[in-house]
């Protein structure tokens, strides 16, 4: 059976305790930036997939009103 030696029956040294809350504390904050960048990735994504839709809906409601394979020139509105 190994015996344990307490070298601070106390707790941790000052310096210890402080270079434990800094990294923890840096832990913390880097762990909260990559959960930001995912909901923001998430959120792009949706976004972008919604943007998707409503250009393929778009798109779909001009091909029925003006024909199929028309190509429209967005500075102008004309069709090339």
């Amino acid at each position: 059976m190994k015996k344990t030696i307490d070298l601070n029956p106390k707790g941790v040294t000052k310096e210890e305790l402080e270079e434990v809350r800094t990294l923890n504390q840096h832990y913390a904050t880097i762990k909260g930036r990559v959960a930001d960048a995912a909901l923001i990735y998430k959120r792009s994504v949706d976004m972008l997939d919604s943007m998707e839709n409503k250009l393929s809906d778009m798109q779909n409601t001009l091909a029925k009103k003006y024909g199929e394979g028309k190509q429209i020139d967005l500075s102008t509105g004309k069709f090339k």
